[in-house]
């Protein structure tokens, strides 16, 4: 039997097999501090590259890095405006993951562990 034939008897749940590619690059963007705050900010709203600068404390080489990372991994677009580009999160697989994160790290449910 293999592994995820076990897994889904088990839990019932459904082949993880399928797309552990497309979670682990999720999971890998996600892996980087950085990375993880731009996201959770932009969760909060669209913002400027230097918005997110402010927020995270970053150089705009880094900040703007972080960013061109995630737009190839399709998690965030942006338009331009005027002199500055505008940055959204628009991943909904990744929202609901960083709602979740929330709630288990933010929300103290890590102090039951």
């Amino acid at each position: 039997m293999r592994h995820e034939q076990t897994i889904e008897s088990e839990t019932g749940e459904a082949d993880l097999a399928p797309h552990a590619e497309e979670i682990s690059a999720l999971m890998r963007v996600l892996g980087h501090e950085g990375r993880l705050m731009i996201l959770t900010h932009l969760h909060a709203g669209t913002k400027t590259v230097a918005q997110l600068q402010d927020l995270v404390g970053a150089p705009q080489p880094v900040v703007s890095s972080h960013l061109a990372r995630m737009r190839y991994e399709g998690l965030v677009t942006f338009e331009r405006q005027g002199k500055h580009s505008v940055y959204r999160l628009t991943d909904s697989r990744a929202k609901r993951l960083l709602d979740h994160i929330n709630v288990f790290f933010c929300n103290g449910l890590r102090d039951h562990l």
